[in-house]
């Protein structure tokens, strides 16, 4: 008889080391928990990006082109042949170009350029490219090729550098 009534204690000692230890490991489990980090949301990082402001391009100077549109070799605005509002750029030359520096970009994040671009008929025989630079990696480049208003886009990884 007493091995019955010494089988059943253990049992139920058993039983109570069980249910305190799920409780404590529970409740340490909850302290554990983390919060994801929050969503980034799309967000325009360029200044003036359609143009429409009331200054001027700024002529490229070799220093740091944040803050505007800096302009290389004749690029110009323009209210010729829009996409949408009253301004577009124009690069009037093969080798002229639009730059802009960019601030704040986040070492590892993931960003896309995106522009809508065509060639003007004055400009179908040469070659234009829109691109992406100084970012830690080689520079991508993506040929104008349409003569029609075409979205144009390029992803790429800031490294911090």
């Amino acid at each position: 008889m007493r091995t019955k009534k010494w089988l059943k204690r253990m049992l139920a000692f058993g039983l109570m080391v069980g249910m305190f230890l799920t409780n404590v490991l529970g409740q340490v489990n909850t302290f554990s928990t983390v919060q994801a980090a929050s969503a980034y949301e799309n967000t325009n990082l360029l200044v003036n990006p359609a143009f429409e402001d009331a200054r001027e391009f700024e002529a490229a100077n070799g220093n740091s082109h944040a803050g505007n549109w800096f302009s290389w070799n004749g690029s110009a605005k323009s209210q010729e042949e829009c996409h949408s509002g009253n301004t577009s750029a124009k690069l009037n030359q093969n080798d002229s170009s639009l730059e802009q520096d960019v601030p704040g970009l986040i070492e590892g994040m993931t960003y896309e350029f995106k522009v809508w671009a065509k060639l003007s008929t004055d400009s179908a025989s040469g070659s234009h490219y829109i691109g992406v630079k100084n970012y830690g990696g080689a520079e991508i480049k993506q040929k104008v090729d349409s003569a029609d208003w075409k979205e144009y886009a390029i992803e790429f990884t800031y490294s911090g550098n």
